[in-house]
């Protein structure tokens, strides 16, 4: 415990005058912030909320040194209570070195001087605290003193100066722009960092609120700190834009504000930090731009050129461009680009045209259908943008398409396609193969964002892309049609008119995204009114392949017409595949159709086996023996035999060939197809062959998106009556040729024929003749009647004979030319051990 006086203090009556004392201790009360709170000012209140912050003992002394008040924030710093400390000496609070420190103190109070030193008091467990000593005195008229103290923790102090460095420090040297607002939104204190980014000094800002001192500012921006003052809720990085007197150009600015409290939790303002993020704003931007256009590009490069056609690619490319990266585009194309005769280069391509395509396509859908729209390119008039498009090389107009389409864009018909109304343009040639195929006009509106440099590089990317994408379409548009017109020039042109078959047939090429593929068919009349049908399928696509079918297609007709078994014109076509300069592979069926007898024989060598619907509504298929594809020849095959097989087919059946296009695609197996079909066939109208066809083909989906062309062959069979058919064995003997041509003269009567009997029995008596003379026994003869008259002479001599030019001396020789003058077709054919010649007249 501290000492205590051993004598009476002069002065301690004086303190007791209640009056003197109270008036005094107000005083003193005031002072420390403990008066009145409606009669001290609010800052002061304020203050004493910051003086809390530091641990103080308050106590008052009199004259003498001696205590004779001691506060309760006395007794929590220093640990005395306060009736252990009334009536000690001023010195006892210390520690023994620092009492004569603390005796000066209180003299220099008497001489009429404040005092203030830094001591070291003792707590009751000996710890010494460091104390910052102020001492206050006061005079009354008598003269005596009256001394008001308290001491400050230092280590508080030194704490309170730290922050006060560090506060000061960031408002004078931090980089970022601090401020602080009062509870009304209004300055109170900025560091230099933020005058220079307001541009505006210290004195501009104080006690005014931010759209008074900036009112070039985003409105936003004294939405923000009015918010988190009413809410309390931080603000982190939010960013807005504007003016201010520090520069010219729009500046953006990252802010962050949170709310200040006093030490009852009251409101006392908001203090915010406020960076200019302008250069990490732009690059961001960039970035993003950068991040958009590469997006763009890679879009273009997905969605254009999904089908080799240029009107599509068009749209595709109006469907990228609009509204991602401009307002509205047009796409001119030059009408040479949609004709195949014009090959890709030449100066055709460089001269202005008065015809174009143009596409318009403006945030909506595009007109129906590429127009051609009747005037030159305003581009090909102006001879610097002409330069830069024939150059290659984008054109860009900061003053719209205005200056690129002096006149609004109109169609023939008169319709406005495209009406110039200022804004921002870039112009970029489609330029593919040293090829100019025509302009596109990217265009934004006067309240769109101009276009920026790196914006010109997008448009010739995506330009680019689209052009090679349209020439690719044409080149192929070109082939396509080329292939296509061989290839239907290749096939039969017109069919026969048959006896005892009917025929319709198919042939759908692949759709616009494929190639024409190899598919052939034909229907062959052979003699004795024998018919051939013959599908096939060369595997491949384009010219090549069409040229190839055609070479399978002229030889399987040459074949057919030596009478040849399918078995032996199918072997016959492996061996030509085989010796082509490349081996070509391909399918085929080869059928004859016997009206004579009803009989089908069939061969097939890596092909789908016909469909047969009987009279009675069933279908399934012919069991044909398989065979390889043509082509292959020799090797592990060689051994590898062609079968003909026979069926006897009921009148009215239904036979149908095809080509596996017809029955398979990505989403169905063949087998899956074929049961398709067989379903389809006996649902057929029975009166109809061509309806027959549509229905097959339009439920298969030939008709759709196909990558492979397909091709159908429906015949529909009738064998020939009894009562129109005639056969004689002739006897080995001259007069066999009188009793032929009478037998010849009594058919043709009861066929009503009888116009055609002169001719018939002079060449039946010819052809009789030479098989008596020349030829070996027995002699047959047999009459036929379709549409025509057919007439076969036959005898067991295998000899084939020729026709020749005989002499004038000549007794013979001129039977087989008589044939070859009169009769509408004839021709010889083998026949098991024998021959026969045959003809016929209409």
């Amino acid at each position: 415990m501290p000492d205590q006086p051993t004598e009476p203090q002069p002065h301690r009556e004086r303190l007791d005058n209640p009056g003197w004392r109270g008036d005094g201790w107000a005083m003193t009360t005031s002072v420390f912030g403990q008066g009145s709170e409606g009669d001290a000012p609010r800052h002061l209140g304020r203050m004493a909320g910051v003086i809390e912050r530091v641990r103080s003992a308050t106590f008052m002394l009199d004259g003498d040194g001696i205590i004779r008040e001691y506060r309760a924030n006395a007794e929590e710093l220093l640990g005395w209570k306060r009736t252990e400390m009334l009536g000690s000496p001023f010195h006892a609070m210390f520690r023994s070195e620092d009492r004569d420190a603390a005796d000066a103190m209180v003299a220099a109070i008497r001489s009429g001087d404040d005092a203030r030193g830094e001591l070291e008091a003792v707590r009751p467990d000996g710890e010494s605290v460091p104390v910052d000593v102020h001492l206050m005195g006061l005079r009354d008229d008598d003269d005596h003193v009256l001394v008001f103290g308290y001491a400050n923790s230092a280590e508080d102090l030194v704490r309170i100066t730290r922050d006060r460095a560090v506060l000061d420090s960031m408002f004078d040297q931090f980089p970022v722009g601090v401020v602080v607002y009062d509870e009304e939104g209004r300055y109170v204190r900025l560091n230099r960092a933020l005058e220079r980014i307001n541009g505006l000094p210290l004195s501009a800002h104080i006690g005014k609120r931010i759209r008074e001192v900036l009112p070039g500012l985003d409105p936003r921006l004294e939405e923000i700190p009015d918010q988190v003052l009413e809410t309390g809720i931080p603000v982190v990085d939010e960013q807005y834009g504007g003016f201010t007197p520090a520069s010219d150009e729009e500046r953006v600015w990252s802010v962050s504000y949170s709310r200040l409290h006093g030490p009852d939790g009251e409101v006392i303002g908001l203090s915010g930090l406020i960076l200019d993020v302008t250069d990490r704003h732009r690059a961001a931007a960039a970035a993003a731009g950068a991040r958009r256009r590469l997006a763009l590009v890679n879009k273009a490069g997905s969605r254009m050129g999904t089908a080799l056609d240029v009107d599509r690619t068009a749209r595709e490319l109006a469907d990228v461009a609009v509204p991602d990266f401009a307002d509205a585009i047009v796409i001119e194309i030059k009408e040479e680009v949609f004709d195949e005769r014009i090959g890709p280069i030449g100066p055709v391509w460089l001269a202005p045209v008065r015809r174009r395509r143009v596409l318009v396509f403006e945030g909506r859908d595009p007109i129906p259908d590429p127009v051609r729209a009747e005037g030159f390119s305003a581009w090909a008039t102006d001879p610097d943008i002409s330069d830069r498009m024939l150059g290659g090389a984008a054109w860009h107009s900061s003053a719209g398409i205005s200056n690129v389409a002096k006149e609004p864009i109109r169609a023939k018909d008169g319709t406005l396609l495209w009406e110039p109304d200022g804004g921002d343009s870039i112009l970029v040639p489609l330029w593919a193969r040293e090829a100019l195929l025509g302009v596109v006009h990217f265009h934004r509106h006067p309240d769109s964002p101009p276009f920026e440099p790196e914006d010109i590089e997008v448009a010739e990317e995506i330009t680019t892309r689209a052009a090679v994408s349209m020439d690719n379409g044409r080149l192929y548009f070109r082939e396509r049609t080329t292939a296509l017109m061989l290839q239907r020039a290749l096939l039969p042109q017109r069919i026969p008119s048959l006896p005892g078959v009917q025929v319709a047939y198919r042939y759908l090429p692949g759709s616009v995204g494929a190639e024409v593929g190899g598919d052939w068919f034909d229907v062959i009349q052979l003699s004795g009114a024998r018919v051939a049908l013959v599908v096939g399928d060369v595997m491949g696509v384009g010219v090549r392949a069409a040229g190839i079918m055609g070479q399978f297609r002229t030889a399987a007709r040459t074949l057919a017409g030596l009478d040849m078994s399918p078995a032996q014109v199918l072997h016959q076509l492996d061996e030509l595949g085989a010796s082509l300069s490349e081996n070509h592979l391909a399918t085929c069926i080869y059928a004859v159709y016997d009206p004579a007898t009803g009989k089908l024989a069939v061969s097939r060598a890596g092909h789908p086996p016909p469909l047969l619907l009987r009279p009675d509504g069933t279908v399934r298929g012919l069991d044909v023996p398989p065979s390889p594809p043509l082509g292959v020849g020799g090797g592990a095959y060689r051994s590898w035999v062609f079968e003909t097989k026979e069926f006897d087919v009921p009148d009215g059946s239904r036979l149908a060939f095809y080509t596996d296009g017809m029955v398979e695609d990505k989403g169905r197996d063949i087998d899956e197809g074929i049961g398709v079909m067989a379903a389809l066939l006996a649902n057929c109208p029975p009166d109809s062959l061509e309806e027959c066809c549509d229905a097959v083909t339009d439920v298969l989906g030939i008709t759709g998106d196909t990558s492979d062309d397909a091709t159908l062959l429906l015949a529909q069979v009738q064998a020939i009556p009894a009562d129109r058919k005639a056969y004689w064995q002739l006897d080995a003997h001259p007069s066999a040729v009188a009793d032929a041509r009478r037998k010849v003269r009594e058919k043709l009567v009861e066929w009503r024929m009888a116009d055609l009997s002169d001719t018939a029995e002079l060449l039946v008596s010819e052809l009789v003749t030479n098989a008596q003379r020349y030829g070996r026994s027995p002699v047959s003869l047999d009459l036929m009647k379709t549409d025509r008259l057919l007439v076969e002479v036959g005898d067991a001599l295998d000899v084939v004979p020729q026709v020749r030019r005989a002499q004038e001396t000549d007794e013979g020789g001129r039977g087989l030319q008589l044939v070859n003058q009169l009769a509408t077709r004839w021709g010889t054919r083998t026949a098991g051990e024998g021959k026969i010649v045959w003809f016929e007249l209409i």
